[in-house]
This record gives structure tokens, C-alpha cells and sequence, in this order.
């Protein structure tokens, strides 16, 4: 007896507006102030080192994709 491959579902995808990779929806988030509008992790870390990076980074942690981040680069 074979296990099931676990198929993903379209709706389960997003495509990362900034490098245009079509990632699993757990991978992404929304941007607050755009709705419709998703981002990767890796894009995300890239945006944020273009900005001075302390003062970026404090203020990121209070919104939803500094929790997001949290979440997928473990607290530290």
C-alpha cells in the first residue's frame, strides 16, 4: 500500500509580487496596505536591508509580517 502524494490545490499558491515565483500560500504574506499583493520571505529580507536597517526592523516587528517573520525565521 502506497501513501497518497499530497497534491496542492491552485488556491493554495500565491506568486510573490516582487521576484514573481509562484509559492505555496504558507510561504507568502499579504502586504498590509495593498490586499491582493504577496511577498516572499527572501524578498522580504531584501527590501528590508535596503532600508537603515535598525530603526526598519524595530518598527517591523509590531505588524503582522514582522510576526510572519518571526514565525518562519524563529525567534532569536
Amino acid at each position: 500500500m502506497t501513501a497518497a502524494a499530497e497534491t496542492i490545490r491552485e488556491s493554495d499558491r500565491r506568486r510573490c509580487g516582487c521576484c514573481g515565483r509562484d509559492l505555496p500560500l504558507r510561504e507568502v504574506t499579504e502586504l498590509g496596505s495593498t490586499p491582493g499583493v504577496f511577498i516572499c520571505v527572501g524578498c522580504a529580507l531584501w527590501a528590508a536591508g535596503r532600508v537603515e536597517p535598525v530603526p526598519a526592523l524595530r518598527q517591523l516587528r509590531f505588524t503582522p509580517f514582522g510576526r510572519f517573520l518571526r514565525r518562519r525565521l524563529g525567534s532569536r
